[in-house]
């Protein structure tokens, strides 16, 4: 499918539409539903690869899917504790937390991607990684919360 230069153009004219509008969308906080809208436009375009389908990199891709939905629910749990007052350095840690929480799934998913292909036995890393996803996921919870 070639729909690459229809996300591009709808990519430029959400752009332009919040540079023209001034801080609007910044203030309203409508900004966050653009950022989750330009994560539905980037999984729309990964679902239209093949190589989606590799066995090899099926691992990596399903990490970067669930990396950006993750930020997805990032904004809008930033924009709803913003909406129902929580404090600002709450708000921050959740932010800091998700983005933590991305980065490990992207690094399990490209360790299980480099065992796949190298054929390695590299269960400690992707065992860390995994403990440390939990725990930002639980301090997310805890911080989102109280």
């Amino acid at each position: 499918m070639r729909n690459h230069w229809i996300l591009l153009t709808i990519n430029i004219a959400i752009i332009v539409a919040v540079e023209a509008s001034g801080s609007f969308f910044a203030n309203s906080g409508l900004i966050h539903l653009i950022a989750v809208f330009f994560v539905i436009l980037g999984l729309t375009r990964i679902w239209t690869h093949k190589d989606v389908y590799d066995r090899f990199l099926v691992p990596l891709i399903h990490s970067g899917i669930i990396g950006m939905l993750i930020l997805a629910l990032s904004h809008i749990f930033e924009y709803i504790s913003f909406r129902i007052g929580l404090p600002h350095a709450t708000v921050s840690a959740n932010v800091v937390n998700a983005y933590m929480l991305t980065f490990l799934f992207i690094t399990i998913g490209a360790e299980s991607f480099l065992i796949g292909l190298h054929r390695a036995d590299s269960k400690i890393s992707i065992s860390a990684a995994s403990i440390l996803a939990l725990i930002f996921s639980g301090l997310f919870a805890v911080f989102f919360y109280f």
